[in-house]
């Protein structure tokens, strides 16, 4: 199985929130809490922060009045910079990418199961019984095919992904 390499599971700078709080300005200096410990931020010149002694250029946007870092690694404009493994740099070089991006995403179908049965008042539960309406309630009786519809290609997906394992174990044990 894949580990996920998250970004939120990092320290992470925001640009946005240095800016506010006045940090980017030549002689600020905080110390940065995180989860994971502190970092010592210091503006020493223009142009240039230092996160834990790795240098940052901060630029401006190329047509918005937004402040940018220039990530050290691929000279990328990014908003946050990411700390792995003693580097900042943005969040492509270091591999990560957002955990919400792969949640739900292994049974195709499911999460508009799950949208539609709410929004009849069914059980959230996937194959349970629905109650039946008066015959005259077109609507109800669309939504509830496509749940027929989409459970059965549940069906199908699990089918299949179950034959896919059982196949790759037998070929194994030759």
């Amino acid at each position: 199985m894949c580990r996920l390499n998250a970004a939120e599971n990092r320290p992470c700078v925001d640009v946005f929130r240095l800016y506010r709080e006045g940090l980017l300005l030549v002689g600020a200096s905080a110390r940065l809490q995180t989860a994971h410990g502190g970092s010592q931020l210091a503006t020493r010149e223009a142009g240039k922060i230092e996160i834990d002694g790795n240098q940052v250029r901060v630029s401006w946007h190329k047509s918005l009045p937004l402040p940018v870092f220039v990530c050290p690694l691929c000279e990328r404009d990014c908003y946050r910079i990411y700390e792995a493994g003693g580097v900042w740099a943005c969040r492509k070089c270091h591999g990560l990418d957002y955990a919400c991006r792969h949640r739900h995403r292994s049974i195709p179908g499911l999460n508009r199961v799950l949208y539609l049965r709410k929004k009849i008042g069914a059980s959230l539960v996937p194959f349970s019984e629905i109650a039946p309406r008066l015959p005259h309630a077109r609507r109800y009786w669309r939504i509830v095919a496509e749940i027929r519809r989409l459970e059965a290609g549940l069906v199908q997906h699990a089918r299949r992904d179950i034959c896919d394992v059982l196949e790759k174990r037998h070929d194994r044990s030759r």
